[in-house]
């Protein structure tokens, strides 16, 4: 690729993972302004993605499943927008910027392939692991001075933090639009210094160094789900490292069907046995209230999204949008994407996204079988974990990048036909020399 492009691309990926960078720059600029709008960005992405698409040519080297997963649910999408606007007429405006939140990333990661190999696997793990310090210092400076630093709402509401403060305390963010996303990213970053280390036998220090900063970031960015996903992410990292090669991928392929059924039991369960504790009314992170307001808010919509048949298995058009004063500054009406897309495209569509979901994890964990560096294996260890996160968020934009880096990192292989031919060349050459 040009080296203009690849830069392009980079920051494309990085200014998208670090999802509050671009409108802090802004408003440094712009007098707490934000001019450019994000999905800017997007669109320039995607006229760079269809200049190589006419340039190469389209040869998607993905597995077939995930592309059938990847058509099946952009279909259902169409489908379901026309559908929705036929039976509840006016919901497009509300419904079109929706799906771009939710399912653009999901959707441009086939799409991709046009780019694959454009950043190398050794350079992103330095690159991410020199961004991450900066990241955490400012991260620190916020959660010691117990100030948010940076501003935290643009000029006329048109770009925010959420969630910024818990209580009287600072949640760090950094240069994050939630603490949620500072932590995931420190997590994911934390896993490749793990992995670098094991691999090489070395730098051990500064591998515990990153591991240090990583939980102290996760910990004071004070948000419970990025410490569950942590957790998580620890123990499929020591799976990805401990279980006997010929057994990890029929065991490795099960991890985020055991952490879904984690997920539901904690979800279900937790306020029980923080009662059962005597913690459960206590403040900070124990205190229960704000899954008091998530239980109450996930039986509001699910009762919309089973109110009849049709919206039980079509959705009933619920778009996702800020709900003002609920947690901190502001957040959304559901803290839950499984709920939130059930709501919004039905049965159908929830089933059908988890499916792509699926077959996504299939295809990065066989990669990561295949690759084994320290970037695919930290990406697999975090995306193992995806459905603990999103049991109590309802954006999968973090979980779409990761993807979107396999992809992107991936080495570039032989058109199928391509490997036919030289195969069966191979096979000409071996009985040419036996006779």
């Amino acid at each position: 690729m040009p080296t203009l492009l690849t830069l392009m691309l980079l920051a494309w990926w990085l200014l998208s993972f670090v999802d509050s960078a671009f409108q802090q720059a802004q408003m440094a600029v712009f007098a707490d302004n934000v001019i450019i709008p994000r999905w800017s960005l997007d669109a320039l992405m995607l006229c760079a993605l269809g200049w190589m698409v006419l340039q190469r040519g389209w040869q998607p080297q993905l597995p077939t499943a995930l592309l059938t997963a990847w058509a099946m649910f952009g279909a259902c999408l169409l489908v379901s927008a026309v559908f929705l606007e036929a039976r509840f007429g006016g919901v497009l405006d509300d419904l079109i910027p929706t799906y771009y939140r939710i399912y653009f990333l999901s959707l441009l990661l086939p799409l991709a392939t046009a780019l694959e190999g454009s950043f190398k696997p050794q350079r992103m793990e330095v690159l991410l692991m020199l961004v991450a310090l900066p990241l955490a210092g400012i991260g620190l400076d916020q959660y010691l001075k117990n100030d948010p630093v940076l501003p935290t709402v643009a000029n006329g509401n048109t770009w925010q933090v959420y969630a910024w403060k818990l209580e009287d305390q600072v949640r760090a963010f950094s240069l994050f639009n939630s603490g949620w996303s500072f932590g995931h990213f420190m997590i994911f970053v934390g896993l490749i210094a793990l992995y670098r280390s094991v691999q090489r036998r070395q730098h051990w220090l500064l591998a515990l160094a990153y591991l240090g900063i990583s939980a102290f970031c996760v910990y004071i960015c004070r948000t419970r789900t990025a410490y569950l996903v942590g957790g998580a992410a620890i123990v499929n990292a020591a799976l990805m490292l401990w279980v006997p090669p010929r057994h990890r991928e029929r065991l490795l392929a099960l991890l985020p069907m055991f952490w879904l059924f984690v997920a539901y039991m904690v979800a279900s369960g937790i306020k029980n046995v923080l009662h059962f504790l005597g913690i459960g009314g206590d403040g900070g992170v124990l205190n229960s209230a704000s899954l008091d307001a998530r239980h109450e808010s996930w039986a509001q919509y699910a009762e919309v999204w089973f109110h009849d048949w049709a919206n039980a298995l079509f959705g009933a058009a619920v778009t996702q949008k800020d709900s003002g004063q609920m947690f901190g500054e502001s957040t959304v009406l559901i803290d839950n994407a499984f709920i939130a897309i059930g709501a919004q495209i039905g049965l159908v569509g929830l089933l059908l996204w988890m499916f792509m979901f699926w077959r996504t994890w299939r295809f990065l964990l066989s990669e990561t079988l295949r690759r084994e560096d320290a970037l695919s294996l930290a990406i697999a260890s975090v995306w193992a974990a995806w459905p603990f996160s999103l049991m109590f968020n309802a954006s999968s934009v973090y979980y779409c990048l990761l993807a979107l880096l396999a992809v992107l990192s991936r080495s570039p292989q032989l058109p199928q036909p391509l490997r036919r031919r030289q195969t069966a060349g191979a096979q000409l050459g071996e009985q040419a020399l036996r006779h």
